[in-house]
C-alpha cells in the first residue's frame, strides 16, 4: 500500500470489511424462516420453498438487465406468492410487503455481521496519508443499507469517500462494469486504483479495467462461522458478545430491551390488550423498540395501538401539589421548588421580583423549611390564590391532554422505565381510572398505601418479593434512564394554547449536549442490534436471556476501559433529576457504603458501590492497576455464588 501512484483503494464489502458469522445462504435461510412466522398465510410454505421463490423472481427481474432494485425484485417476489397463497393479497399491499421485507433482511443482518478490526485501521492510515478509500459490491441492497450496517457496529464511515453497490448502478464487478463505473465517478484511471478483494474473480475484473488487484488472504472469519442452527441456539450471546467487542461503551444494554420489550409484548397479547402508552422521557425510545419489534414479528403490529405521554415526577406533582413532600423532593432550590408547583420560568422570575428574593434564597439548594423565602410564600395569601390558579389551568390541560391519548381504555395499560411508580399512582388519581403498569425494574414500594398494579419485568423487589438477579441488574439504575433518554426536555407542566392542550418542557444544556454527542449515536447502534436480536433469538428462553442479562450488567458495572470510564464520567457531570437539581447521579457517595461480613455470603449487594468506584480512581495510576485484578475476581465470585443460588438472594 505503500505505492505512490495508488491514489485511489477499492475495497470489497463482505468478507473484506465486514465478515459475518454465518454464511450467505444461510442469511436467506433465516429471512425466509422469519417471513414464515410473520404471515399468517404464509406459514405453511416451507423454507426451502420460499428461498426457490425468491430465487426465482429474481431470475425473472434480470431478464434484459444486469441487476435489478431491491423493491422491484420484491415486488414479483410477492406477486410470485400471491399466485401461490392468494391470502397474502388480502393480508398485505405489495408496497408494504416490500418494506417489511426489507426490514427483515436488514434485521438478519444486523444479527450476524461484525468489522474487520485489523483492516478498517489500515484503511484509515490511508486515509491520513491522502488515499481516497472506497467499497464496491454486488448486492442487492444499496449503499444507505451498507452504511447502516457499518454504523450498527460503530464503524467510522467517514473514511470511505465513495460506496458503489450493484443494485444502485444496474452494473456488476463479476463482468468489469461496475469497475467502470467507480472509476468514471471518481475521475481516475485504473493505474492509479488498487482493489482489494477476497477472491481471484474480483481481481481478475478489476484488472480488465487497468485496476491493480490484490488478494486478502484471510481465513480466520470463514473457520468461525456456523451453521445457522448452531448461531440461533447461542445467538443471544454471540451478539452481546459482538457489542463489548466493537460497540460504543454500553450498547450492550440493548439485550436488557430486548428482554424487556419481548416480554412486554408477551403480557400484553396474553391479556388481550388493545392501546399501550408510553411515559416520561425513556417512553420515548422504549415505545420505538416495542413498535420495532411488532412491525418485525407480528402478524397484525397495529393490533396493539400505542401512545406517547409526555410526563415527569415533577409534572405529575405539579397536578398533586400535596405529594412534593420535603421527603421525597430532598434538597432543593426554591427556584426550582416552584417549577414543581407546575409555574414556568417567567412566573418564577416574576415572583421573585414581586417578593423582592435574593439569588440565595432561589438558588440555593438545601431544606424547603430552613429557607425564609420558602417560609414566606406559604404564609403569604395572595401566593396561594396564584397557586391554586395555575393548578386549575395546570390539572385541566392535563386532563384534556391525557384522555386525547389513553383512548378510554380501562384498565390502562402504561408502559415506563421503572423503579417505584409514582408517575403511575399520580395518573390513576388524577384520571380517575384504574391502571396497569409494566415496568424495566421497580424497587420499594411508595409510602402511600392506595393499591396500584405494577409489573418489573427484568427486576423487581415489591415487599417480600425479590426477583432473581435484583441487586446486580438495578445497579446504576441513573445509567438506564441515561441510555433512554429522548431528543426533547423533560414535562414541567400542562397549558392550553389556542385552545388545544399542550406540554410546557425545559431541556437543562448539559443534557441536552450529552444527548447530541453521545446518546444519539449509542440509540442508534441500540436501536440495530435489538434488530438483530428480534431476528435471531426468538428460540432464546426468557429466563436464559435474564441470567445474561444479570451477567451483562455485572460486567459492565465492574470491568470498564477508558472509553467506558469517559462515557460514565460525562454521564456523572450531566445528571439532572426530575425536579431540575444537578444531581450525583452515578457516582459514589462513600457514606452509603458499609462494608462487613456480608460481602462473602451476599457479594451481590455490593455491586451497586464497586460499580461506581473504579471512576473515583486516575487514569493510569496505580489504584487503577490495581483494581482490575480485584474486580475480576469480584465478577467472578458474584457469578459464583448468585449461579449456585440461581439468582435468588439468601432469605
Amino acid at each position: 500500500m505503500n505505492n505512490e501512484r495508488e491514489s485511489v483503494i477499492l475495497v470489497g464489502f463482505f468478507d473484506v470489511v465486514m465478515f459475518r458469522h454465518v454464511d450467505a445462504g444461510q442469511v436467506v435461510d433465516r429471512w425466509a424462516t422469519l417471513l414464515g412466522k410473520k404471515f399468517r398465510s404464509l406459514a405453511d410454505i416451507s423454507v426451502d420453498d420460499l428461498v426457490d421463490a425468491r430465487i426465482a423472481s429474481r431470475v425473472i427481474c434480470l431478464k434484459g438487465c444486469a441487476e435489478v432494485g431491491y423493491r422491484r425484485w420484491m415486488s414479483v417476489y410477492y406477486q410470485l406468492l400471491v399466485q401461490r397463497c392468494p391470502d397474502l393479497g388480502g393480508e398485505i399491499s405489495e408496497d408494504n410487503f416490500a418494506t417489511v421485507v426489507h426490514d427483515l433482511e436488514c434485521a438478519v443482518e444486523y444479527g450476524v455481521q461484525y468489522p474487520n478490526i485489523r483492516l478498517l485501521k489500515h484503511l484509515a492510515e490511508e486515509t491520513r496519508k491522502g488515499k481516497r478509500i472506497c467499497i464496491i459490491e454486488d448486492y442487492h441492497l444499496g449503499k444507505e443499507d451498507l452504511l447502516s450496517f457499518m454504523q450498527a457496529k460503530n464503524v467510522d464511515t467517514g473514511i470511505f469517500s465513495g460506496i458503489f453497490v450493484s443494485c444502485d448502478h444496474d452494473a456488476r464487478t463479476e463482468d468489469g462494469a461496475l469497475y467502470a463505473v467507480a472509476l468514471d465517478d471518481l475521475g481516475v484511471c485504473g493505474k492509479n486504483v488498487v482493489m482489494m478483494g477476497d477472491d481471484a474473480d474480483s481481481s481478475a475484473m478489476a484488472g480488465r479495467n487497468g485496476i491493480h488487484g490484490r488478494i486478502m488472504r484471510h481465513g480466520g472469519h470463514r473457520l468461525r462461522r456456523r451453521p445457522c442452527r448452531v448461531f440461533e441456539n447461542d445467538a443471544f450471546r454471540h451478539i452481546r458478545q459482538d457489542c463489548y467487542r466493537y460497540n460504543s461503551p454500553f450498547v450492550e444494554y440493548a439485550v436488557i430491551l430486548y428482554t424487556f420489550i419481548r416480554k412486554l409484548n408477551d403480557e400484553l397479547e396474553q391479556r388481550s390488550t388493545r392501546h399501550v402508552v408510553f411515559l416520561a422521557r425513556e417512553g420515548w425510545f422504549l415505545r420505538q423498540l416495542f413498535e420495532g419489534y411488532r412491525w418485525l414479528l407480528c402478524s397484525e403490529p397495529g393490533a396493539i395501538r400505542t401512545a406517547y405521554l409526555r410526563c415527569s415526577r415533577a409534572a405529575i406533582f405539579s397536578l398533586q401539589p400535596e405529594k412534593a413532600t420535603e421527603n421525597i423532593l430532598g434538597d432543593i432550590s426554591l427556584r426550582n421548588y416552584l417549577r414543581v408547583l407546575g409555574f414556568f420560568d417567567e412566573d418564577v422570575n416574576a415572583l421573585q421580583q414581586k417578593y423582592a428574593f435574593s439569588p440565595e434564597q432561589m438558588e440555593t439548594a438545601g431544606s424547603l423549611s430552613a429557607n425564609t423565602g420558602y417560609l414566606k410564600l406559604m404564609s403569604d395569601d395572595s401566593f396561594r390564590i396564584r397557586h391554586a390558579t395555575r393548578l386549575d389551568e395546570n390539572r385541566q390541560a392535563f386532563l384534556a391532554y391525557a384522555r386525547e391519548l389513553t383512548a378510554g381504555e380501562e384498565p390502562l395499560d402504561i408502559v415506563d422505565i421503572g423503579w417505584v411508580g409514582r408517575m403511575q399512582q399520580g395518573i390513576e388519581e388524577v384520571l380517575g381510572v384504574r391502571t396497569r403498569g409494566w415496568y424495566l425494574g421497580i424497587r420499594g414500594v411508595s409510602e402511600d398505601p392506595h393499591p396500584y398494579e405494577r409489573h418489573g419485568l427484568i427486576f423487581a423487589a415489591d415487599g417480600d418479593h425479590v426477583s432473581p438477579y435484583f441487586d446486580i441488574l438495578c445497579a446504576n439504575t441513573q445509567l438506564y434512564e441515561q441510555l433512554l433518554a429522548a431528543p426533547h426536555g423533560a414535562a414541567e407542566g400542562y397549558v392550553f394554547s389556542d385552545g388545544r392542550p399542550g406540554v410546557r418542557e425545559a431541556w437543562a444544556d448539559s443534557e441536552k449536549f450529552l444527548y447530541q454527542d453521545l446518546i444519539e449515536k449509542t440509540q442508534g447502534e441500540m436501536r440495530a442490534i435489538f434488530s438483530g436480536l428480534v431476528a435471531w433469538c426468538d428460540k432464546e428462553d426468557v429466563a436464559t436471556m435474564v441470567r445474561w442479562c444479570a451477567h451483562t450488567v455485572l460486567r459492565s458495572s465492574l470491568i470498564a476501559d477508558s472509553r467506558r470510564l469517559a462515557f460514565l464520567r460525562r454521564l456523572d457531570k450531566s445528571f439532572v433529576n426530575n425536579f431540575g437539581q444537578v444531581n450525583q447521579g452515578l457516582r459514589l457517595n462513600r457514606q452509603h457504603v458499609r462494608l462487613g461480613i456480608a460481602i462473602i455470603a451476599k457479594p451481590e449487594h455490593y455491586v451497586r458501590y464497586a460499580a461506581k468506584f473504579q471512576r473515583t480512581l486516575r487514569d493510569g495510576s496505580i489504584q487503577m492497576w490495581l483494581y482490575y485484578p480485584f474486580a475480576w475476581m469480584f465478577y467472578a465470585y458474584v457469578n459464583l455464588i448468585t449461579t449456585l443460588r440461581r439468582g435468588r438472594s439468601p432469605a
